[in-house]
């Protein structure tokens, strides 16, 4: 397994008497060369599409949104594709959407991407609103967030929590996703 947990479809790199053979050791790196091709044109398709939106100015979708729609359409192939529902199995565990991956990863360059690419002198005229819908929204959604647990414990759907309890976990919930 990898460090984030992403559980692989790798072929096992052991023979059945505990000792690495060539044949298994072929066969992974068969396997990761196919892998690597597979990423690699992935990536030249949503940078050739980049370029594309760049060339004709297209506004309505990010570099990021392509990315996730090549993506997306990559995986409605496989999905479609693959019609042996043994091979369908292992594509799904393969190609699954893993949260610590885009979390840790992926995430993290789509903001700094929107941030790098908004105009300064924009950013710096709006700054006053920006400040007051954060702060204001974060409020609002830290009391909406207090009450739906409160209301989740009163009804015994989720563990119990005491009024106090519920207002120390809704501030780190609130600002992600309510």
């Amino acid at each position: 397994e990898s460090p984030l947990n992403l559980p692989s479809a790798r072929p096992k790199t052991m023979s059945e008497d505990g000792t690495q053979d060539a044949e298994s050791l072929h066969e992974i790196q068969e396997y990761e060369a196919n892998e690597l091709i597979i990423m690699m044109v992935l990536l030249v398709a949503a940078l050739s599409l980049g370029r594309v939106l760049h060339r004709y100015h297209v506004r309505a979708l990010t570099e990021s949104g392509l990315f996730i729609l090549v993506g997306f359409f990559f995986g409605l192939v496989v999905h479609v594709a693959v019609v042996n529902p043994e091979l369908q199995e292992k594509a799904q565990r393969k190609f699954f959407f893993n949260h610590e991956l885009f979390n840790l990863i992926l995430l993290p360059h789509i903001i700094f991407e929107a941030g790098f690419s908004l105009p300064r002198d924009l950013f710096f005229t709006r700054i006053g609103a920006i400040s007051v819908f954060a702060v204001g929204g974060t409020i609002i959604a830290t009391l909406f967030t207090w009450g739906v647990i409160m209301i989740f414990s009163a009804t015994e759907a989720v563990v119990g929590l005491s009024a106090v309890e519920a207002g120390a976990l809704s501030p780190p919930i609130s600002p992600i996703d309510p």
